[in-house]
């Protein structure tokens, strides 16, 4: 079951949305991993052009980033003990 509907997760039982957030971090990782790929590729291309990458380059260092800060967010939310919710 994966859904982006924060309404829908609030509503789940803990396993369930912990199972959810699980989802949601090996999708971020996944993204991230494709992200730094991506950015290597671009980064090869502008060398073999000859020509700077540096806007493309910047752009991809931000999506990164902000990847980067959601998963952190999505792996306290996993470590959250039984009771707080």
């Amino acid at each position: 079951m994966t859904t982006n509907n924060a309404e829908d997760i609030i509503k789940l039982s803990k396993p369930d949305k912990l199972k959810i957030i699980k989802e949601l971090i090996d999708q971020t990782r996944a993204s991230i991993h494709t992200g730094l790929l991506k950015e290597r590729f671009w980064r090869r291309k502008a060398i073999s052009d000859g020509r700077p990458a540096e806007m493309m380059l910047a752009q991809q260092g931000a999506d990164i980033k902000k990847q980067v800060e959601w998963l952190g967010f999505l792996e306290e939310i996993a470590k959250e003990p039984e009771g707080k919710e």
